[in-house]
């Protein structure tokens, strides 16, 4: 499934602030895998498959070792992976995960079993895939390498077991994407909303025909779009012969009497579910890992066993409570979907008392819409930036606040930001949300975790 790469520029998922370093002369130690990798950021991102596919094929080929499922979307995709992954695991499979990007540590991208890979592994198959790309023309880019580690890791060599499944989102859109050299047993696309214009396209329809780029020929896919990015989708599907799943018309996820949630399909009903992520969103989620489990499967599930992989399910830095008095909880919402999404939990939870809101929105995206729906919510914004080189500028987007008539100020680093919040938040009894981009949300669960820790 070659495609020619396309045009090289900085990719987001991977500049995290400071310049590339020269490369390790070896990599023997974890520091040597990091450096190696930053690296790799100053060649940006190519999409397409060929570099990809060269450095695969100089590995042995190990994307094809393994049963996988893939999930591509705009949100949802890291939460849909950590339900299917339990779910798979409570069959009794062996399971890897690869998601992207990561919190505070790499290793997060790459789990088997619910456990970051380790960092003997990490440092052992790093080095065979910086061996493997020393011979191709042009290096790697930090996310080829990094799909390139994944995908050794879960096919299994030299002390380590093959995974019986492996759950893969999506990088960045799907049809040029590096992990797209998969040939998976069944696709799930989340939903679809405008991200990444300058990549995927400037319309709701470009970018849904990127995401329907990992349908294959055959191989089931199930999706919660709408509107026009389903029906990209539906007509993706029906040209390769791929069974179509449709969220609310083929499956669902709806409560019950008790609080609890039921889900129903094709094979039946599964009762008595209760998500251990919190959010109403999650319910979409939860109910497309359900509906690709039973297709990877091949059939309905044990019910009582769905119960306890949806209830076990954790993915920090998504409506994650880290601290209470006063209460802290970090979202990695970075678009207005995502943000609508965080409003509507807010909302529903507002009887904890007024809210600090701690922001932090990256330069390319539209903190416009990021703000406007948690805006009416909280009694002050407190805007910060990350440390990256993508990283709005505070001030400009606290006179934005500001102007929509929110008590907004700066407060750099974000580690301040998320300090002065919960001072304020505390005396007057209130509670603290930080969001605005997975960096943001990275740097505060670090600098928490750490008090947390010298307490």
């Amino acid at each position: 499934m070659a495609s020619p790469d396309r045009s090289s520029r900085v990719d987001p998922r991977e500049d995290r602030g400071p310049r590339a370093p020269e490369p390790p002369r070896r990599i023997a130690a974890r520091a040597d895998v990091d450096a190696w990798l930053a690296h790799l950021t100053r060649f940006g991102i190519k999409l397409g498959l060929e570099s990809v596919g060269r450095l695969l094929a100089a590995l042995g080929d190990p994307h094809l070792r393994f049963p996988s499922a893939h999930v591509a979307g705009t949100n949802g995709k890291g939460s849909t992976a950590v339900f299917l992954d339990g779910l798979l695991r409570a069959r009794g499979l062996s399971v890897g995960r690869y998601t992207s990007p990561h919190l505070e540590d790499f290793r997060e991208r790459i789990a088997v079993n619910g456990r970051p890979i380790a960092d003997r592994d990490l440092v052992r198959l790093t080095a065979r895939v910086a061996a493997a790309a020393a011979g191709a023309d042009a290096p790697p880019t930090f996310f080829e390498a990094a799909t390139a580690i994944a995908f050794a890791r879960f096919a299994g060599r030299e002390g380590t077991r093959p995974v019986d499944a492996a759950v893969v989102e999506v990088g960045m859109g799907g049809r040029f994407d590096a992990t797209n050299v998969l040939v998976p047993r069944v696709c799930v696309i989340t939903n679809v909303t405008l991200e990444h214009t300058a990549y995927l396209g400037p319309t709701v329809a470009a970018v849904a025909g990127e995401k329907a780029g990992i349908v294959k020929p055959g191989v089931p896919v199930v999706t919660g779009a709408d509107g026009e990015a389903l029906a990209v989708i539906r007509a993706r599907a029906a040209e390769v012969g791929a069974p179509l799943g449709i969220l609310g018309a083929d499956f669902a996820l709806e409560p019950e009497a008790g609080g609890t949630l039921a889900y129903r399909g094709p094979w039946g009903a599964y009762r008595g579910l209760r998500p251990g992520l919190a959010g109403a969103h999650q319910r979409a989620n939860a109910a497309l890992a359900v509906a690709a489990a039973e297709r990877f499967l091949g059939g309905r599930l044990d019910e009582p066993a769905v119960r306890r992989a949806l209830a076990g399910a954790r993915w920090p830095g998504r409506l994650e409570r880290v601290r209470s008095r006063p209460a802290v909880v970090l979202d990695c919402a970075h678009n207005g979907a995502a943000a609508r999404a965080l409003a509507r939990h807010l909302e529903a939870t507002a009887a904890e008392g007024p809210l600090w809101l701690v922001l932090g929105v990256l330069a390319d995206k539209d903190f416009e819409a990021v703000l406007e729906p948690l805006r009416p919510l909280a009694r002050r914004v407190i805007v910060t930036a990350p440390d990256s080189d993508r990283a709005g500028d505070p001030a400009a987007q606290a006179a934005a606040a500001a102007k929509a008539g929110t008590p907004a100020g700066v407060v750099l680093p974000v580690s301040a930001a998320v300090d002065a919040a919960v001072r304020e938040a505390a005396a007057a009894g209130g509670r603290v949300v930080v969001t605005g981009s997975i960096y943001t949300v990275g740097e505060a669960r670090a600098h928490l975790r750490g008090a947390a820790r010298a307490a």
